[in-house]
């Protein structure tokens, strides 16, 4: 074996580490990160919501939502499971976008099924990088969007025309539900059949929310209904700066990068008073390391604190448990679900 010829691939291998290591960059970013520019001719074809196929969920591809069509209709938006360093967005619906969904049907969506009708389309979503690198990451994300917003017209031209519905999505879901609830719904007929509005995992400035959506209030009560839930979940003594520092407010015009207070619920007691809620409140984390595992939460500087379980997580990012924000909480949202539809029903008897 010629040891020789590897001398100077392992000096420059061992160089790289180290600047790497020094600068704390995560290799992530760099194995992740597309090494194409994003070009509008080279993205996937759109889907078409009239085809089954292109949705991840649907009643019609789940014989008990089809045998109980009185249940609640969720449309769900999946979040970001696509990495690439070759794409932008994902092509929709193909064996490995189906095989990513599997993960948010089991940590997340599976807690709707129980009360209510899922739909949850394929969409183009955006690849991870495109919220570090924001050249091409801002166009992936609108392309994403523009699914998401046709799937919604979809799912409303399925179903009956007052049913009410509730809208549920994490991470770069909830940043398309975000923006869907100030395009589609806010100030118009529509808004009086939300129930809610999940959008967990996603920073949702509190002022940008008062100026766009000022008929869409923060939820502050259990089982109050047309209004609008956040959280973002990080370990005590964490630091959210770093989450903080990416936050947009999505407009038509573009993403405006904005700074100040952001929306917490805590989901405990889905209030905003900042209090902790105890062990015993908590009904239970969905964790396949800890099934059932309490914890109390607190929000605190616009995000909800918990107690240190780090060793329960398949992954943590350094104290920030964004993987989990469901599925810390799994099911005190499935009960809430359950209370929020049935206060609604009973303030809306005629629909």
């Amino acid at each position: 074996m010629n040891w020789r010829k590897w001398i100077t691939p392992g000096i420059l291998i061992l160089v790289c580490g180290g600047v790497l290591y020094s600068l704390r960059i995560p290799i992530i970013f760099f194995l992740f990160t597309p090494i194409v520019d994003f070009k509008p001719d080279e993205i996937p074809a759109a889907p078409d919501y009239t085809h089954l196929k292109s949705w991840a969920m649907h009643p019609k591809k789940d014989a008990g939502a089809a045998a109980a069509p009185d249940r609640l209709r969720v449309f769900w938006i999946h979040p970001t499971t696509f990495r690439s360093p070759l794409a932008w967005n994902e092509n929709p619906g193909d064996a490995a976008s189906t095989d990513r969904f599997r993960w948010t049907r089991e940590r997340q969506a599976s807690l709707f099924q129980d009360c209510c009708m899922v739909y949850a389309p394929h969409y183009r979503q955006a690849t991870l990088a495109a919220y570090w690198k924001t050249e091409g990451g801002f166009p992936a994300r609108s392309v994403a969007y523009s699914d998401v917003k046709r799937a919604f017209e979809q799912f409303l031209a399925e179903g009956p025309a007052e049913a009410p519905f509730l809208i549920a999505a994490h991470s770069q879901g909830a940043e398309h539900g975000l923006r869907l609830l100030q395009e589609k719904i806010a100030g118009k007929d529509l808004q009086r059949r939300l129930v809610a509005a999940y959008l967990i995992g996603t920073p949702i400035h509190k002022e940008s929310l008062k100026q766009f959506m000022p008929g869409i209030p923060v939820c502050s009560a259990p089982d109050q209904i047309g209004c609008l839930i956040g959280w973002s979940t990080f370990k005590e003594t964490t630091s959210p700066e770093k989450f903080f520092s990416r936050a947009v407010w999505p407009q038509e015009s573009g993403y405006h990068s904005v700074s100040g207070e952001f929306v917490c619920v805590n989901p405990v007691s889905w209030r905003l008073d900042g209090q902790k809620t105890s062990l015993e409140q908590h009904h239970g984390a969905r964790l396949r390391k800890n099934p059932g595992l309490k914890i109390t939460a607190r929000c605190e500087n616009s995000v909800l604190l918990v107690d240190d379980v780090d060793a329960w997580l398949d992954l943590s990012l350094g104290g920030n448990y964004h993987l989990d924000d469901y599925a810390l909480f799994y099911y005190d949202i499935e009960q809430n679900v359950r209370t929020r539809r049935d206060a609604f029903l009973n303030a809306h008897k005629g629909l």
